[in-house]
């Protein structure tokens, strides 16, 4: 059996949203940093099966809550044109990517900032 800490949950740590809709928006950007991750980690850039199910996750959420703006969204995702193709495909509504702003925050980005 594995050892396990005394106390698995830190209730002073968890979260309290006021709904399920705000829980739900929540888990929603989450699903997106989990998304850049597995497609950091994939083998050789693949679409791998971790992806897949991530972008079904998405795409359900956001059929109930809207999209996640692309401001909250990481850079390779809207580089890659991965955050508009999931969107595209399941024929979901998102906030236009304003693309002057993202090479604003790029160049940043390169500056150090």
């Amino acid at each position: 059996m594995t050892n396990l800490p005394d106390r698995l949950v830190d209730l002073a740590e968890v979260d309290d949203f006021a709904t399920l809709e705000d829980a739900a928006r929540d888990e929603l950007m989450r699903l997106w940093d989990d998304m850049s991750r597995a497609r950091r980690h994939a083998y050789r850039g693949c679409w791998s099966g971790e992806c897949e199910s991530l972008a079904r996750r998405i795409v359900v959420l956001t059929r109930h809550v809207g999209a996640t703006n692309w401001t909250h969204i990481q850079a390779p995702l809207i580089r890659s044109g991965l955050y508009e193709r999931i969107h595209r495909e399941a024929g979901l509504e998102h906030p236009p990517i304003d693309w002057e702003r993202f090479a604003a925050y790029e160049r940043r980005l390169e500056a150090g900032r």
